[in-house]
């Protein structure tokens, strides 16, 4: 996403909604529950993710890869005003040259742009073995989508992935899906490693 009013929008799109940021870190605390360590975050748009989990756990530094100039400016400005120049990293570049071992491998709201699903789990399975994907979840028919979604919203629901296709990309791992369903209509899904009992 390059038109900075889009990028805009959507970074006000959590200031607007602060309950969908304290969501994600209930996901996270349920599925990962990782305190310390490197996370490498694939596309990570304007680092609101990030900067929660940077906020609950202090001993967590990130990696986030992002293409867009415009998500990464915008970016910088909220790492900046969050003070957490020390602990995030952006890397300017395809999420798929993402390299190296990490403690967790995160994609939050990415799938849906990856046409390539194939080498997109093989990177995630390589980067780490704790994972976490969250996305939108298609609807089987566009009326399920509310009429009071913006236009960006609703085509990315159209692009996301069934619970079923995902289940197929992951056959070849040891993943899970958990499909999660909000107040607002709003239907997502999560993958992620089973944690060590």
């Amino acid at each position: 996403m390059e038109d900075v009013a889009q990028c805009e929008f959507y970074n006000q799109e959590f200031e607007d909604d602060p309950d969908c940021l304290s969501r994600f870190l209930a996901t996270y605390e349920k599925y990962v529950g990782i305190h310390s360590g490197t996370i490498v975050d694939l596309g990570s748009g304007t680092c609101n993710f990030v900067i929660e989990l940077c906020k609950a756990y202090p001993k967590l530094n990130f990696i986030c890869y992002e293409a867009s100039k415009a998500m990464i400016k915008i970016a910088k400005q909220n790492i900046i005003e969050n003070f957490f120049e020390d602990r995030i990293t952006i890397v300017e570049d395809n999420f798929f040259n993402a390299d190296g071992k990490f403690d967790v491998v995160l994609a939050n709201r990415v799938l849906h742009h990856v046409n390539d699903t194939e080498n997109f789990w093989k990177l995630v399975s390589k980067l780490s073995d704790n994972v976490l994907v969250c996305d939108l979840e298609r609807p089987k028919q566009l009326n399920h989508v509310s009429p009071e979604f913006p236009i960006d919203l609703k085509n990315s629901f159209m692009a996301a992935y069934t619970i079923d296709e995902v289940t197929k990309q992951i056959r070849d791992y040891n993943y899970t899906v958990s499909r999660e369903e909000h107040n607002d209509s709003l239907c997502t899904y999560t993958v992620f490693t089973k944690k060590d009992t």
